[in-house]
């Protein structure tokens, strides 16, 4: 039976998983893998194990019965009948994490899981998040003075031999100061890194830019990666400007409004960047109208997801809000408040099953699932649930 969807716009329900779980207070990834939501932690170990059809908790798994060390955990996919959770921070145990989590979905059970070390993190290396092509992981690296992706095999790859890892530390001659891993496809990784353009003389004055990095799947090493400049506004000062994440549509990458944080733009927005996948040196930046406030600050490291027809979607990091992108109308982005259902805290990870999208709980210990409906194809229905 078809709703006046305008009527009920988005219909933004929420899950407590604290009644379930004191471990899931703090959550990132949000892995679907139809009927079943997999909601993974943000520096903690505990996934719970959703039933769409009902949103409710239908089972738990706790890492550290795998391994105690599993206590820090950041990011997740599915892919191959696998639930694959990606190594980051730890509030308790080891501080720095190597090990990326294979739980088979056909035992959700500790025997059902295996380890693979991808990294050797440290003070000056770890793991935040990460995507999928379905036949590699890709782990994006926290370090400074470079871009560096991580990759790692699925299925029956997932193996110490499949490990390597992409580090860029110069672009045309200039320094790289970070960088993020923003999109992965069947034919590349994208990456947007932060470019040091000129150093300045010690007063506030050094210069910064955006370039894409683009590393070829099937020849993945820094010798076959190719560059293209974003920006020429010379961003000033000593805050450094970074894009975290992208939706992609398939054919072009696009990324959300980005705060200026210091020099004479303070206050102002990099507008919605529209990156054409074959093509991203026709790269344009997209101001919203004059009328649009611009949302505050994507998540960092957050996932986005595409709706198939005309909107991304991420969730904000400093505000209750979820950032919709629409892609017919460049620049405009709607925030969608969703303070009600969320206790006022921000959410993080996204996830997207084909029909409802969900949200989970960041920092602040809120413990929620949010579930939402994607603005309609327009003529379409949308199923009474």
């Amino acid at each position: 039976m078809a709703t006046d969807f305008a009527a009920n716009a988005y219909r933004i329900s929420s899950l407590n998983m604290l009644t379930t779980s004191p471990q899931l207070a703090v959550t990132e990834g949000a892995a679907c893998d139809p009927p079943y939501l997999y909601v993974t932690p943000h520096n903690s170990y505990m996934i719970a194990k959703i039933d769409t059809r009902t949103f409710k908790i239908v089972d738990t798994l706790d890492l550290t019965l795998v391994d105690p060390s599993l206590t820090g955990m950041l990011g997740s996919f599915v892919a191959g009948g696998y639930l694959y959770v990606l190594p980051h921070l730890s509030n308790t145990g080891p501080l720095y994490q190597d090990n990326v989590v294979r739980v088979d979905l056909s035992n959700f059970t500790p025997a059902g899981c295996q380890t693979l070390a991808v990294l050797k993190s440290g003070p000056k290396l770890s793991g935040s998040n990460g995507l999928t092509d379905g036949v590699n992981g890709y782990l994006n690296l926290t370090v400074n003075k470079m871009v560096a992706v991580t990759r790692f095999g699925l299925g029956a790859n997932f193996n110490s031999a499949s490990v390597s890892m992409v580090a860029i530390p110069e672009i045309a001659g200039y320094p790289v100061l970070l960088g993020y891993l923003v999109a992965v496809d069947q034919t590349n990784a994208y990456m947007i890194a932060t470019v040091l353009t000129y150093a300045g003389t010690g007063n506030n004055d050094r210069t910064m830019d955006l370039w894409l990095v683009t590393v070829p799947t099937a020849n993945f090493n820094a010798k076959a990666a190719k560059f293209q400049r974003l920006t020429n506004l010379n961003f000033l000062g000593g805050s450094m400007p970074a894009i975290y994440t992208a939706m992609d549509d398939g054919q072009n990458l696009w990324t959300f409004p980005m705060p200026v944080l210091s020099g004479p733009q303070t206050g102002k927005f990099l507008g919605v960047m529209k990156i054409p996948k074959a093509n991203p040196a026709a790269v344009t930046i997209n101001q919203g109208p004059t009328s649009q406030a611009y949302p505050s600050r994507s998540s960092v490291s957050g996932t986005t997801f595409y709706d198939g027809w005309r909107y991304g979607y991420v969730a904000s990091q400093t505000a209750a809000q979820i950032l919709q992108l629409d892609t017919q109308n460049p620049g405009v982005v709607n925030p969608i408040d969703i303070s009600a259902n969320s206790g006022s805290y921000p959410m993080y990870g996204l996830g997207y099953d084909g029909h409802w999208g969900y949200a989970v709980s960041f920092n602040g210990g809120a413990g929620l699932c949010l579930r939402f409906m994607p603005t309609p194809r327009r003529g379409s229905s949308v199923d009474q649930d």
